[in-house]
């Protein structure tokens, strides 16, 4: 595994790296984990995506916001399952936040599910404000400043 990673970014909604990465996020959001899908596929025309590929199979993705000139917020960051725990998010938040860094944002928001939150902080996150529950699911508000 990880041996040639491709990372693809598209704004494209007809594109096939969007069309991939949105059929991950749906299995994994969805299906395991219970999500809703308004909640799944909310603000899609206003993103950036970013999918990563090992050959020709997508497995892991995420996509960017930005919420002013200065924040942007990583969402639906995913994983698939099989993938998970050998260094895929490492690689995959490094590749998002470098995209973060050659713009003018200050600020990387990221509201995860609190299971996840351990992991962002590991990366530098900062916890925000109380614990929410989104569809049903404890979140964490986190954030890291670009510039110091």
């Amino acid at each position: 595994m990880q041996t040639n990673l491709k990372f693809i970014w598209t704004s494209d909604l007809n594109s096939q790296e969007y069309r991939d990465l949105k059929k991950l996020r749906i299995a994994v959001f969805v299906t395991e984990l219970h999500g809703d899908m308004p909640t799944e596929i909310h603000d899609e025309d206003k993103c950036k995506y970013l999918t990563v590929y090992e050959q020709d199979q997508c497995i892991s993705g995420a996509r960017l916001l930005q919420l002013n000139p200065e924040t942007v917020r990583i969402q639906r960051v995913v994983v698939k399952h099989n993938y998970r725990n050998n260094g895929i998010g490492h690689k995959l938040l490094s590749e998002l936040e470098s995209a973060c860094l050659n713009t003018d944002c200050k600020k990387i928001e990221i509201a995860a599910r609190y299971t996840a939150s351990d992991f962002y902080q590991a990366l530098g996150y900062q916890p925000e404000g109380d614990t929410f529950i989104r569809s049903g699911v404890p979140h964490q508000l986190l954030f890291k400043n670009t510039i110091n």
